[in-house]
């Protein structure tokens, strides 16, 4: 015996099976896959500290620019030097972007390799792929996402960097 939750074992078997459910894919398929990934690498908040890295690179680089011009500045003071090169804020702002864009561009390559593999890690891949949008589809939409990771990245180096040339240098 089946046990009490089972009243007649054989009816689910000769139950007729109605119509398929019809999958409907959403309006702008393209535009749910680059917000699905954009929500789901948010998530865990990581992604933020990556993008930051390029950021954190380019205020130390022009930091380190200050700080020579700061010590070209006291010798110059002290008479062990006749004269030094002055640092503009523009030239300061061009060493911090030139310092920064190398590794912006490694933490978007990165995370655009890991963009297929942690879906398929997660288990999410095959769910994803079995939705009613096509994978051309999926695959711009993840696209666009890295897109905008890389914009991201790029105004916060370039935000950074300007900031600190602008605090240390005119």
């Amino acid at each position: 015996t089946l046990g009490p939750w089972v009243s007649n074992p054989g009816a689910a078997a000769r139950a007729p099976a109605g119509p398929p459910i019809e999958r409907r894919a959403p309006r702008a398929p393209v535009y749910v896959a680059a917000g699905y990934e954009i929500s789901r690498a948010w998530s865990r908040g990581s992604l933020l500290y990556a993008l930051a890295l390029p950021a954190v690179l380019a205020g130390a680089d022009v930091g380190r620019s200050h700080a020579r011009v700061a010590e070209a500045a006291a010798a110059i003071a002290r008479g062990d030097l006749a004269t030094a090169t002055d640092v503009t804020a523009f030239q300061a702002l061009t060493q911090g972007l030139q310092a920064g864009l190398p590794l912006c561009a490694a933490v978007v390559i990165a995370i655009s390799s890991q963009t297929l593999a942690s879906e398929l890690s997660h288990g999410t891949l095959r769910n994803l792929l079995l939705r009613p949008v096509l994978r051309w589809q999926v695959v711009l939409g993840k696209a666009i996402a890295l897109v905008l990771y890389t914009l991201l990245a790029y105004a916060v180096l370039a935000g950074t960097a300007l900031a600190c040339a602008k605090f240390w240098f005119e």
